[in-house]
């Protein structure tokens, strides 16, 4: 949620759309991920400067790749990294 938070003081979004995110929420079936194992910080260490990205958002995306499973973010420069290594993305 700080990411929309800062996305919409940034001017990127609006409230409105955060807010009908956040209603569509209960109809994802999220999982928490437990703790990395130590090996998969490597990959996320990989990511993070190859893609130019916060180690957050590597860690999403590594998550994204080793489950096989669709990212879902607004951030242009992490839909791009995630379109260059192939992990697919939910559209808006």
């Amino acid at each position: 949620m700080n990411a929309l938070v800062m996305a919409v003081r940034r001017k990127r979004i609006d409230i409105e759309r955060v807010m009908r995110f956040t209603r569509a929420l209960p109809a994802l079936r999220i999982q928490i991920e437990r703790p990395q194992d130590p090996g998969q910080w490597g990959a996320v260490l990989r990511i993070a400067p190859q893609h130019q990205l916060t180690i957050y958002d590597a860690a999403y995306l590594e998550l994204a790749l080793r489950k096989g499973l669709p990212l879902a973010t607004l951030d242009g420069d992490l839909r791009k990294a995630a379109a260059a290594i192939d992990v697919r993305l939910l559209e808006k």
